[in-house]
C-alpha cells in the first residue's frame, strides 16, 4: 500500500473501520485493573475476529512500572494475512505524561 499524504485521498469505510478497532481497544481496558483485558466488551469489527489483547509496563517517571492494557489485534476472517493492530492510546494524566516523556 502506498503512503497517502492527502486525507481526501483515504478510504472512508477504511477510516470507520480503524476507528472501530481503537473505539473496541478502549473498551477492553479496566480501569478497575489496567493490566486486564476485559474480552467481553470487545465487538469485532464485521469481517474480523479477536486474536489477542497485549500489555506493556507504563513506567511514570521511571517508578511506576504498572503493567497496563494497550490494545487488541484482529485477524480478517477473509484474509488471514490481515491484522490490525489497535492501540488504545491515552487514558489518563499519568498516561500523559508517559507519553510526552516528561521525568522530574
Amino acid at each position: 500500500m502506498n503512503n497517502v499524504t492527502d486525507i481526501h485521498k483515504v478510504n472512508a469505510d477504511r477510516i470507520e473501520l480503524l476507528i472501530d478497532c481503537s473505539i473496541q481497544a478502549y473498551n477492553a481496558f479496566s480501569s478497575e485493573s489496567a493490566s486486564h483485558c476485559v474480552r467481553a466488551r470487545v465487538t469485532p469489527p464485521e469481517g474480523y475476529e479477536l486474536l489477542d489483547c497485549w500489555s506493556g509496563v507504563d513506567a511514570v517517571f521511571g517508578e511506576d512500572k504498572t503493567v497496563e492494557n494497550y490494545g487488541l489485534v484482529f485477524c480478517s476472517t477473509a484474509a488471514a494475512w490481515r491484522y490490525i493492530f489497535a492501540f488504545r492510546g491515552t487514558d489518563s494524566v499519568l498516561d500523559m505524561l508517559d507519553d510526552l516523556g516528561v521525568e522530574p
